[in-house]
This record gives structure tokens, sequence and C-alpha cells, in this order.
């Protein structure tokens, strides 16, 4: 009994995966998603506003401002961690 293996037949899968739904305020163009307008070797300067989805950073979100004073469930500090330089020594 032989077998050989063909390595000349190269087979390609492609898997495309489409949002169903977009809802953001930060990305726009967001229907350039649906559009496939370059090919699968085009480079990132290929890309631009026009006809790709972008977040929009002429317009960052404003950051709420922290009201906690210290973070939550840290331990304090104990021994050298403290601040306590004194060295013990056995003699």
């Amino acid at each position: 009994m032989y077998a050989t293996v063909d390595r000349t037949v190269y087979k390609t899968e492609q898997l495309i995966v489409l949002p169903g739904e977009v809802v953001t305020e930060d990305w726009d163009n967001t229907a350039a998603l649906f559009i496939q307008d370059l090919d699968d070797e085009a480079l990132f300067q290929d890309f631009s506003r026009n006809n790709a989805a972008y977040v929009n950073r002429e317009s960052p979100p404003a950051a709420e401002p922290s009201t906690d004073t210290a973070p939550e469930n840290v331990p304090e500090p104990t021994g050298t961690e403290a601040g306590d330089s004194t060295e013990r020594c056995s003699g």
C-alpha cells in the first residue's frame, strides 16, 4: 500500500465577521464596516476616513473626577514596607 500527499493544491478559507448592530459614540463611519473596497493585500496607508470606520479622537470623552481618596481592599504596609528601617542583629 502506497500513499502520496499532493502539496500542489492549496485551499484557502475566509471567515468574515460582521456586527449585527453598532451602538457607539466613539466610532465614526461605521457604515464602512459593511463595504470592502480594499483588497486582501491592502496596506495600512490604504485605509482612510472615507473607506474605514475609525475612532473619533477630535472630541475625546471627558474623564470623570475620582471621588475615592484611597483604593479599597489594599492592606496597610507593615515592617520595612511602612518605613521601619530597624535592623535586627543576632550575635
